[in-house]
């Protein structure tokens, strides 16, 4: 109403005096939003024992099959902690919503994942709920990643070229945090691709 009363120059610049004012307030509600949610931080340090640690950062993913149906690629943020015989890995959207979560240790191994699987049944494809398995190396199997030497994961994520048949990995930038493993098989080829935050 008050706009309306005021002369044209008076109606141009009158939502300019607010203009601080919303500034402010975007910049606190941003300020909340990273206090609410705080990014983790990396540590590329082993911990937890040998072969354990603390990682987070970006890996896409490039699965190149005989059948071209069969051909999968995505990318997604992740958090991984623990070591190939105990520990959690979360995939995560940008927005930072969980897509999927491993756990595995002694007992066994759990997925979690918000994606439909095209086999019904506990323990076969990806579908919402837990899925129980034997083992990682088993639950890996039902997913774009199987045959991905787990153990071999951790050593390169510290920097190890640890040598495994049928797998080249590249290091050369791990330095920057960067790293590539590639399964040279062409059924399916595997191009994992990792940035861990610094």
């Amino acid at each position: 109403m008050l706009a309306g009363k005021l002369p044209i120059t008076g109606r141009i610049f009158w939502p300019l005096i607010f203009w601080p004012l919303i500034v402010s307030l975007l910049l606190a509600l941003g300020g909340c939003a990273t206090a609410l949610n705080p990014k983790p931080t990396a540590n590329l340090a082993p911990k937890g024992g040998a072969g354990g640690g603390e990682w987070t950062g970006r890996l896409s993913l490039k699965v190149t099959a005989t059948e071209l149906e069969k051909n999968t690629s995505f990318s997604a943020n992740f958090e991984l902690s623990g070591s190939a015989d105990q520990g959690t890995w979360l995939l995560l959207s940008p927005l930072g919503s969980t897509v999927a979560k491993l756990d595995w240790g002694p007992q066994g191994a759990v997925l979690l994942s918000n994606e439909r699987g095209t086999e019904p049944g506990p323990g076969s494809g990806l579908g919402p709920g837990p899925r129980q398995f034997e083992s990682i190396e088993s639950l890996l199997r039902h997913t774009p990643v199987s045959g991905l030497p787990f153990a071999a994961l951790f050593d390169w994520l510290q920097g190890k070229p640890t040598a495994v048949e049928g797998w080249r990995v590249d290091l050369s930038q791990f330095s920057s945090g960067k790293l590539r493993a590639q399964r040279l098989s062409t059924d399916p080829a595997i191009d994992l691709r990792l940035v861990l935050d610094r």
